[in-house]
């Protein structure tokens, strides 16, 4: 079984064998078996990029709830954009099949760019979903 440290701990653990090793209380052979019982656990960057990325979408979600929720600010909205719901449903339909091609379409030309491939099908749910809740 190998113990997996981060970098630091590791640097500490390797430098008290090798003192270990020139004090002579230990062998080569038991120093080699000591350095082979444990492995520096690399930091997963990928991860933390998605964590982010969920977390940046996720407050935009939230900074949009709470300015549509307030009714001052929706009545200010309402005089700003006097839509009618048709062309609003029109208008996001458009760019719900657009977000949808856009993603497929990059998906299988990037498949590597995983994170934004996704961000795009996410933004495509998004609209779809308020092109349904438009057409009611």
């Amino acid at each position: 079984m190998t113990l997996k440290l981060n970098k630091r701990k590791a640097q500490i653990l390797d430098e008290a064998i090798t003192h270990w090793e020139q004090e002579k209380l230990v062998s080569m052979e038991q120093s080699e078996h000591l350095r082979q019982s444990y492995q520096v656990a690399n930091f997963d960057w990928k991860l933390l990029a998605v964590y982010s990325f969920w977390i940046a979408i996720a407050c935009f979600i939230l900074s949009v709830i709470l300015l549509v929720a307030d009714n001052y600010l929706m009545s200010l909205l309402a005089k700003l954009i006097n839509t009618p719901a048709s062309v609003l449903t029109i208008f996001t339909a458009f760019l719900s099949a657009a977000l949808y091609y856009l993603g497929v379409r990059r998906r299988t030309k990037f498949p590597e760019k995983s994170i934004s491939n996704e961000a795009i099908f996410f933004f495509w749910c998004f609209t779809h979903g308020c092109f349904c809740r438009l057409f009611k």
